[in-house]
């Protein structure tokens, strides 16, 4: 490890010059604006000033150190000590979470770029908050060894405790989500080949594999808190924002497997969180864009949406997530939105006491943390001031409230710091309701070890040992051999064969020609990736010619569209045996539609081969509604995940990539068994007045359809 690396980690340079001072002229602009509302500390910090040579720094230095709560809060595995001797302020902020998804050291948020270095203004944000935790995201997680500095940084911050408080310097959840397929964060990790998928697989063992193997990666990096996974019902085919992170439509599926990664999480230390309560799989609304409404009673409810939550609680989850969706058969209270359209609203269950507490805590009987789904999401931040958020959030049960405010420069801390007093003097957010939650941080945190960063000194990497120690662990831990075995094994016992037509396995000779046809740009990687490797494992011989093309450029007209429609189909009827990627996804489920994100072109490679007598498989990579537009003179492949790569010529890529697509292709040509299962029923789809429409009185192929080859 060279000099400069240490400097990252411990704030100091190689001769014990500090660093935190140089901020800048453009820093000091930046933060002038937003000091004169934020503590004295802070405002310096962020302005590049240090108050260490004045006399206030010297008599402060003269002090002795106060007792460290933390570490009696450690030392006899109880936190009652430590909370007794927490303010006010300190108790709200440990219920915050907020991203520095990106940072701008001397401007606006608006020119930010991805924080993946600590800077002085952050260091000086989280040391003086002393927030719960911090979320991550991918845009902080680029790379192994900055992901893991970066954490250790964030820990260091966090445990610093300038301010000297007796209770202070508690170390952070550090949050990410870590679902596996469309949803993974690290740069340079393991993906999973997602919910869905491990649903096709239709194996415990499995989802526990991946789970330990997710967790594994994130504790190596200082990573403490997996939100996953999600046990959602994926009940309503047309969902735009669930689909494939849901195992399945059959909640005692979801549950089963939903408990086998919960487990695998949680075996390696790493707090796992079911979400999102009380379930979003039967919304027709994203509620990162709207907000979803559903409207079911509670004992139908009770019979679906609940049961995989039921099974978490039962299995120990350390966290649930909230919903932002009204039930209002449920909840009946209202609020007036601050946008005027809106007027009165029914309370999302986010911000509803009869979810968070009458149901999740006295009739379903949870136990521990309850965060919020991101509060910058439209169907809260269109609806509710922050502080109106944050504090309803609390007063119905919320123990954290995840991104409550932006903060992505030096001015956004003013915002941080309005909220902050706000709760504070809030009269109705009594002590006994923040103790309830900051009770149950404190636990969590004592129960995984967390705490415990504390009293570890500069040995805040990864479950507390050296950074060195640490760094080494990751390196051979993130995206290693051993992990990449099990997605690359999950990926294959998820390929379902939906129908076979008699063509599978695909069976090309010397001097014969494959053509593979992908949607979008990123997923030809992948497809030759599997080529590769089943030549290099000698199921496909070589002399075997492949080659690659995609169908989705920047033009998206109907022209585009039937110009690309066209190419494929000459591509096809010229190869001896072409696999073309169906991405319908959100798109129009039809096949007239010319759209890219419609099964127009699928259906011309159909019609093609047909015409030329040349086997053809259709591979839907998003979600498998998309089958029942095909007819017959194909082969029809589900995989459950559209997550391309960077392109490669290796046969083990060193990023993070979507396994998905290179294990559909190698069970087209025999790399691997197929033994997959549809973890939903895939419906007929049917013209109405206002287009085409999935009829859900009509299967078309059921739940559990898959063909052995």
């Amino acid at each position: 490890m060279d000099d400069r690396k240490k400097t990252n980690r411990a704030g100091a340079t190689p001769d014990g010059i500090t660093r935190r001072a140089f901020v800048g002229s453009a820093g000091l602009a930046c933060a002038g604006a937003a000091a004169a509302a934020l503590p004295v500390s802070l405002a310096l910090a962020l302005s590049g000033c240090s108050s260490s040579g004045s006399d206030a720094g010297k008599d402060a230095e003269q002090e002795p150190e106060p007792d460290s709560y933390v570490a009696r809060a450690v030392k006899h595995q109880d936190v009652g000590v430590l909370l007794g001797a927490m303010t006010r302020r300190e108790k709200i902020c440990q219920m915050l979470m907020p991203d520095f998804r990106k940072w701008n050291t001397g401007g606006s948020a608006d020119d930010a770029t991805d924080f993946v270095e600590m800077n002085d203004q952050v260091d000086a944000i989280v040391d003086t908050y002393g927030f719960g935790g911090v979320i991550l995201f991918a845009n902080n997680v680029h790379e192994t060894q900055q992901t893991f500095d970066l954490t250790y940084a964030l820990q260091t911050a966090a445990v610093r405790n300038t301010a000297g408080s007796q209770a202070g310097g508690i170390p952070l959840l550090l949050g990410i989500d870590q679902e596996g397929g469309i949803v993974y964060r690290l740069g340079s990790g393991c993906a999973m080949p997602g919910n869905m998928a491990l649903g096709a697989a239709r194996s415990k063992d499995l989802a526990r594999q991946c789970g330990q193997v997710m967790a594994s990666e994130l504790a190596s990096l200082g990573i403490n808190v997996d939100f996953a996974p999600v046990v959602d019902v994926n009940n309503n085919p047309n969902n735009p924002v669930i689909g494939l992170r849901s195992f399945s439509d059959k909640p005692g599926l979801v549950s089963e497997l939903g408990c086998a990664m919960l487990d695998g999480i949680q075996e390696q230390g790493v707090c796992g969180c079911a979400k999102h309560f009380p379930g979003h799989g039967d919304a027709a609304t994203d509620s990162h864009t709207g907000l979803p409404r559903i409207d079911k009673g509670l004992d139908e409810l009770e019979a679906l949406e609940f049961v995989p939550f039921r099974a978490a609680f039962e299995a120990g989850t350390d966290m649930v997530m909230t919903a932002h969706i009204q039930y209002p058969q449920v909840e009946t209270d209202t609020a007036a939105s601050i946008d005027p359209d809106m007027g009165e609203i029914a309370l999302p269950a986010t911000l509803s006491r009869t979810f968070l507490t009458d149901i999740l805590r006295d009739e379903l009987g949870f136990t521990g943390v309850a965060i919020t789904d991101a509060l910058n999401m439209d169907a809260i931040a269109q609806n509710f001031t922050p502080l109106d958020a944050v504090r309803r959030a609390f007063l119905a049960g919320a123990d954290i409230a995840l991104m409550p405010v932006q903060v992505w420069c030096a001015d956004d801390a003013g915002k941080m710091e309005e909220l902050v007093s706000a709760l504070e003097a809030d009269d109705e957010l009594t002590d006994e309701r923040l103790d309830a939650s900051v009770r149950r941080i404190l636990e969590l945190k004592l129960r995984r070890g967390i705490l415990a960063l504390a009293t570890a000194g500069e040995n805040v990497a990864g479950a507390g040992c050296s950074y060195d120690d640490g760094l080494e662990t990751a390196l051979s831990t993130v995206g290693c051999d051993e992990n990449r075995a099990v997605e690359r094994e999950a990926s294959a016992c998820a390929v379902t064969v939906v129908r076979g037509g008699g063509l599978l396995p695909f069976k090309p000779q010397a001097g014969q020609r494959v053509v593979l046809v992908a949607a979008q740009e990123s997923e030809r990687p992948g497809m030759e990736l599997a080529m590769r490797r089943l030549v290099a494992e000698g199921h496909v011989p070589e002399g075997v010619e492949y080659e690659s093309m995609c169908y989705v450029g920047d033009d998206t007209g109907p022209r585009a569209v039937s110009r690309a429609a066209d190419e494929v189909a000459d591509a096809v009827a010229g190869a001896d045996f072409a696999v073309v990627i169906s991405e319908v996804g959100k798109g129009d489920l039809a096949i007239e539609s010319a759209a890219f994100v419609s099964g127009a072109v699928c259906s011309r490679a159909i019609e093609a081969a047909g015409q030329a007598g040349v086997p053809l498989a259709i591979m839907s990579v998003s979600k498998p509604y998309d089958l029942a537009l095909y007819g017959e003179g194909c082969a029809l492949v589900a995989v459950y995940g559209n997550k391309g790569m960077d392109p490669t010529e290796a046969l083990a890529p060193d990023r993070a990539f979507g396994p998905n697509v290179p294990a559909g292709v190698e069970a087209i040509f025999g790399g691997h068994a197929v033994t997959g299962k549809l973890p939903v029923d895939i419906y007929a789809v049917e013209r109405g007045e206002d287009g085409n429409f999935i009829d859900t009185s009509t299967v078309v192929y059921p739940f559990g359809t898959g063909e052995a080859c």
